[in-house]
């Protein structure tokens, strides 16, 4: 069995795509190739108008595996070794860590799947993920926020980390002048639906009630707009 990495396939790929890649990388016949096991898949969207799949397979062959691989002179045809995860051994740590994934977050999620017990030692996990325009072109870029920019609480436009801590900052203003608005709104209204039971409250109040207070509302957001976050 060898195993076949760096494969280009198009995104609507079938298994017999896998064989006739494997062959043409081997440059053997296409009857030679036997069994065919996709062992890796990821998406390469460098370029917008050639986003494709990189594949690793393993591949059984009619002939000397050696006397083949002793004609390549890459690493892309190796001998399929069975792979076998050994997870490090952690000691008790001072504090519970707080993970900040920069890459796939799927492979943390992975571990999580594996390793359910790891979720006790983890105070709260930040996932950076984003290529809104050109795809995996930053550190911390991800081909999800590429295709569904939408799939983002927040979305940089730029590779530069000392936004993280300005949105911070920004989403906690926010959080507060949120809270204030619905305070004030719920407030003035139960006020107003007091004083109309007393038969107090005129047309106008519950008008202000409605309206007047969605524009301070309103007018109590914009305030963001003009202060500085940085």
């Amino acid at each position: 069995m060898l195993k076949i990495t760096g494969l280009k396939l198009p995104l609507g790929f079938r298994e017999g795509d896998l064989k006739r890649a494997a062959a043409k990388q081997l440059r053997l016949p296409e009857s030679a190739i036997g069994q065919v096991r996709l062992c890796k898949k990821s998406v390469d969207a460098r370029k917008k108008d050639n986003v494709h799949f990189v594949c690793a397979v393993e591949a059984a062959i009619q002939g000397d595996e050696n006397r083949l691989l002793s004609r390549r002179r890459d690493n892309a045809v190796q001998k399929a070794e069975p792979y076998r995860y050994q997870p490090p051994q952690a000691g008790k740590l001072p504090q519970r860590p707080v993970v900040v994934g920069f890459g796939p977050a799927g492979m943390f999620a992975a571990l999580l799947l594996a390793h359910p017990e790891l979720k006790a030692n983890i105070a709260g996990i930040s996932l950076m993920g984003g290529g809104l325009a050109h795809g995996n072109w930053t550190p911390a870029a991800e081909f999800n926020i590429l295709a569904d920019p939408e799939a983002a609480d927040v979305v940089f436009m730029k590779a530069d980390l000392s936004s993280v801590p300005t949105s911070v900052k920004i989403a906690r203003s926010a959080d507060i002048i949120s809270k204030e608005n619905i305070i004030f709104a719920l407030a003035v209204k139960l006020l107003v639906m007091v004083l109309g039971l007393a038969g107090i409250a005129s047309m106008w109040l519950a008008v202000f009630a409605d309206t007047g207070v969605a524009m301070l509302c309103v007018l109590n957001s914009v305030r963001m707009l003009y202060r500085k976050f940085d």
